[in-house]
């Protein structure tokens, strides 16, 4: 099926209007339905105009909490290029190796980390967008909300194929060795989290057994 998850976000901004849609709390931020879809359709905008992200392209996240919830599921399914996620916590060499696995373009990093992964990311001569203002200035590194000055907030009417399409990469805990990338499309991304709620009870118990390919 393709679709357009801007329409489906505004329906439910249209839906659930004013009622709180997420809170941040360490940077004290909420946001309504209504402003947390306008948002993420400005973050989408401005990846696609002022970042170059386009279909066939890739986003990574070495972000935490707050900022990780601006870039995550409304703003992944509304775009062209692929979101990785990566872990806050994971060495510089994982990230690296994970950055590298995809062949990222633009990497959204926390700030506290652009003095162990500065140098690494401009020899890769990727784009670098730290979630909140560095304690000093990095030669070459964007300001996310910098970046979002301007940025108008219409849908981004991106149409993307919900089996076909690559949407969204992760990976793996790495327990046999380093970590695989698991790669989804918008349907198995969503069956994944469907999955929790397929019975009046948690799907998961202590004995649950899963076999993930």
């Amino acid at each position: 099926m393709r679709a357009d998850f801007s329409v489906i976000s505004e329906r439910l901004a249209d839906a659930y209007g004013e009622r709180e849609a997420l809170v941040n709390i360490e940077r004290n931020r909420r946001y309504s339905f209504r402003e947390f879809h306008l948002l993420t359709n400005r973050i989408v905008n401005m990846m696609r105009s002022k970042l170059d992200l386009h279909r066939g392209d890739y986003w990574v996240n070495i972000v935490d909490n707050d900022n990780a919830s601006l870039l995550h599921f409304f703003t992944a399914m509304k775009g062209e290029a692929a979101a990785c996620y990566t872990n806050y916590r994971d060495s510089l060499e994982d990230h690296t190796y994970q950055i590298d696995t995809v062949d990222a373009k633009v990497v959204f990093i926390e700030a506290d980390l652009l003095e162990s992964h500065y140098v690494m990311l401009r020899e890769r001569k990727i784009t670098i967008v730290a979630m909140d203002q560095p304690d000093r200035e990095y030669p070459g590194v964007h300001y996310f909300w910098d970046l979002m000055e301007g940025v108008e907030d219409n849908n981004p009417n991106v149409i993307n194929d919900d089996r076909e399409d690559l949407l969204v990469l992760r990976f793996t805990g790495g327990t046999t060795g380093r970590g695989k990338c698991a790669m989804y499309s918008a349907d198995n991304w969503l069956a994944c989290r469907d999955s929790f709620y397929a019975m009046p009870d948690s799907a998961w118990s202590p004995h649950t057994r899963l076999l993930h390919l």
